[in-house]
Formats: C-alpha cells, sequence, structure tokens
C-alpha cells in the first residue's frame, strides 16, 4: 500500500513540476516503470542502449567509433587532433576500460548532469533529437598541459587572484546590463569576443552602475590586489586568501551573509601580446601579456562547479595604471586550447 501511494504521488504532482507525463510506461527488460515515469526528452530503453553502445566500443577498444558520438569537442576530454594519431591504449589505460564495460548502463539521468558509465569515466545525454558523448574522463595526460606555463600570473611581483578575472555569469546577468548600457545589438558575438567592444561600443572602462552596486568587467589591478573585486562586482576592500596549488591560483568569494565559496583559475596557454592586441584592437593602452585560463567558481549549490574559458590580457594604459581585459570567451577549454594552437 505504501508503494502505491508513493507511485500515486509521483504520478500526481510530477506534471506540475515537470510537464505531461504518459501513464502508460512501454515494457522494457532493462527498465524500470518508474523510469519512464522520471524521463523527459528521451526514452529511458533508448539511454540504456546508447550505454551499452559505448560499451561495446570501448570493448573493443575502438576509439574512432567512440568520437564518432562526440560532437565538434569534449567539454572535458582528449582533443580530436590526437585522437586521430593515437591508439586507444595510448588514451585510456586497462583498468579505466574495465571499469567502464563492468559498469551498469542507466536508464535514468543522475540529475542535471545527464547519464554516465564507470562512475563517472563517461558522461553522456541526448541532446538536440540525438545521443551524445559530452564529457571522458580519466584518459592518460596527452594533451592536458603545456610544458614551461608558469603556475601563477604576477604583475609587480604579485599574484594576480582570480576574483580579477570577471566571467559571464550563468544567468548571463553582467553581459545583459553591458549589452543594455553600451546599447550592444549583436550580443552573440560579445559574448564570445568581448575584447572588440572595449574602445568602441563600449566607450569608457569605469563601472556600470545597476541597482544598488557597481559591475565592472575590466578590472583594474590596483582595486583587485586590495579585495575590492568579487564577481565582476566592486564591494568593500577587504583581504585575500590566496594560495597556489600544483598550478592552480585558489582564492574565495565571500557573501554578505558570510559564506566563502572557492573560486581558482589555472593557465591553460600562453598568448602573445600581438595577437592579444589584435583580440582588443581599440582598446586603449598596450597589452603586456595574455593567457588562456579555465576559471572554476564552486556554487555552493546542486550544480556544482561553475567553470569559465577565457583569453585574459593585461593592459597598461597611459597613466600606467593596469587592467585585466576578457577578450575572447569558449564553449570549454579544448575549443580554446584549438583556437591557442592555430594561432601558433
Amino acid at each position: 500500500m505504501k508503494q502505491l501511494f508513493i507511485v500515486l504521488f509521483i504520478y500526481g504532482f510530477w506534471p506540475a513540476l515537470s510537464g505531461p507525463l504518459s501513464l502508460a510506461a512501454p515494457p522494457s527488460p532493462n527498465c524500470k516503470p518508474l523510469d519512464y515515469v522520471m524521463a523527459r526528452g528521451y526514452e529511458p530503453q533508448e539511454a540504456f542502449q546508447f550505454g551499452e553502445d559505448i560499451k561495446r566500443l570501448v570493448r573493443d577498444k575502438d576509439l574512432k567509433g567512440l568520437y564518432t558520438h562526440v560532437v565538434g569537442e569534449l567539454h572535458y576530454g582528449p582533443r580530436r587532433k590526437f585522437i586521430t594519431s593515437s591508439t586507444f591504449e595510448t588514451v585510456f589505460s586497462e583498468d579505466w576500460r574495465s571499469r567502464v564495460i563492468n559498469s551498469s548502463s542507466p536508464c535514468s539521468r543522475l540529475g542535471w548532469r545527464g547519464f554516465m558509465l564507470g562512475n563517472g569515466k563517461i558522461w553522456y545525454e541526448k541532446t538536440e533529437g540525438a545521443w551524445r558523448i559530452l564529457s571522458i574522463t580519466g584518459a592518460n595526460g596527452i594533451d592536458f598541459d603545456i610544458p614551461n606555463l608558469p603556475e601563477s600570473w604576477q604583475s609587480s611581483g604579485k599574484v594576480i587572484p582570480p576574483q580579477c578575472f570577471s566571467t559571464e555569469r550563468a544567468d548571463n546577468s553582467n553581459y545583459r546590463l553591458f549589452e543594455k548600457t553600451f546599447s550592444i545589438m549583436e550580443t552573440d558575438n560579445f559574448r564570445r569576443n568581448p575584447g572588440q567592444y572595449f574602445g568602441n561600443e563600449i566607450d569608457r572602462l569605469d563601472p556600470v552602475p545597476s541597482q544598488n552596486r557597481k559591475e565592472a568587467m575590466v578590472i583594474s589591478l590596483n582595486q583587485c590586489f586590495v579585495g575590492k573585486i568579487q564577481d565582476g562586482q566592486i564591494v568593500n576592500e577587504r583581504d585575500l586568501k590566496l594560495d597556489v596549488i600544483k598550478q592552480d591560483v585558489v582564492s574565495e568569494d565571500c557573501m554578505p551573509n558570510g559564506r566563502c565559496l572557492p573560486i581558482r583559475y589555472k593557465i591553460v596557454d600562453h598568448v602573445s601580446p600581438a595577437e592579444c592586441q589584435k583580440l582588443a584592437p581599440s582598446m586603449p593602452g598596450m597589452c603586456e601579456e595574455a593567457y588562456l585560463l579555465t576559471i572554476t567558481r564552486k556554487t555552493g549549490g546542486s550544480i556544482g562547479s561553475f567553470l569559465h574559458t577565457a583569453i585574459y590580457g593585461l593592459f597598461t594604459l597611459a597613466n600606467t595604471e593596469k587592467f585585466l581585459v576578457p577578450l575572447k570567451n569558449f564553449p570549454n577549454r579544448n575549443v580554446g586550447r584549438n583556437y591557442t594552437d592555430s594561432l601558433k
């Protein structure tokens, strides 16, 4: 009786949260009726079968076949250019392979993260009507680290804190504010290539007022070094805790309620000052240095961490004040690496 009540509860209240349901779950030898109750935008048996197909490719060590299910570049994992000249054994260990092929193929998503095999070794999802592999973790260390990069970005002998780098928020609110303030119409291009707009549509570097706060995209090092920048907003001066751990520069953002969450960045690749200047041709001053970075913010919620990949340039103005400028944003690190490789 208790089980019946739970099922009726789900059938009765889930539609209000997620849309209409079909009470008739198609028969499946692999998936349970509850999988069909929870499914949105996919058939549970299809999800199960795609997992089985991936496991078969891994079992057969079919590296190219595996990447036929990758559109563009993985969100995380080896890039295509290295797959074309690699063997399965050079990319994946036997332990990795064993964990994937011995895992169970799921019929239901693991929350917003999608479907996984091997306890997170492979993540996949149905997007735009097709099943796709999104991320592959635990691959051997090819293509992940470039030698001779600095552990941290420094200026005037000081390590630049993660708070100095403005990022596009998950809700786009900071970019939308600048689009409205400066009448930027090509919003897609602005969000991909913000460097093109400084000195053009964005004709001043001052922070932009928004309700009871001020927002900045171009960040003054003078303000950031004394802790006056947090998530692109001007805040009261505060001490910043800063550490360098295995080439990650680690700090924390603290909310008005006193809650603090980690924020970190990693230098992924170097970009020449000449290329930096091309990415912001109208920006006043000169570009001294530029890097491709990944910036990771803990959200403190169920979505985990927010990862941002972008090229930033350090510009010195005529009055010698230094600013960090977001030049080009990427959907993930692999796409960013493809771009910086193309510059070389």
